[in-house]
């Protein structure tokens, strides 16, 4: 049903000004449990952002992004979340160094359905990223991905900045 809400959108209507770095950290926080047992370190460097977005379909963006890196990062792996900041957009990077993804899951992994993995097929329905990607795009940003079989997959979302009139000047 979000789907087809999001395929039918031409714009997120309802936004709100938003750090997006204290959003991120509280995802880790949400899927604590799921880091704790398969022993993954998880390294956060995150700059200040603020964004115009909506903040619980963002917050599903990460959440599934951060879900997937659990799920195919290895006992004891490495997770990594940073970001840059850019002349017009932030771009927040999620890496792990789990099994990859080889080049015909790469250029299926936003496709509805679609699951490259058929090991963890019963536990989603290949809508997650399709879903992410989508709300990305509404957010006036962009998703993509790197990866490597064996060496991991890192997920790039880029998401624009405030203009300088929502920041409050101090004297």
């Amino acid at each position: 049903l979000l789907m087809s809400k999001l395929d039918s959108q031409t714009e997120i209507k309802e936004t709100e000004i938003f750090s997006v770095n204290e959003q991120i950290k509280q995802c880790v926080l949400i899927l604590d449990n799921e880091f704790k047992t398969k022993n993954l370190e998880v390294k956060i460097k995150l700059g200040k952002m603020r964004v115009n977005c909506s903040m619980d379909m963002l917050q599903q963006v990460w959440l599934n992004i951060l879900t997937n890196a659990i799920k195919y990062t290895p006992m004891g792996g490495k997770i990594r979340i940073s970001s840059i900041e850019m002349e017009k957009e932030y771009v927040i990077s999620i890496s792990d160094n789990g099994i990859g993804m080889n080049k015909e899951t790469l250029d299926h992994i936003f496709d509805k359905y679609y699951q490259g993995d058929n090991s963890h097929a019963t536990t989603g329905n290949g809508l997650g990223l399709s879903i992410a990607k989508r709300i990305v795009e509404l957010s006036g940003g962009k998703i993509e991905v790197n990866s490597a079989e064996g060496k991991g997959t890192t997920f790039s979302v880029s998401l624009p900045k405030l203009e300088k009139d929502y920041f409050p000047t101090r004297p």
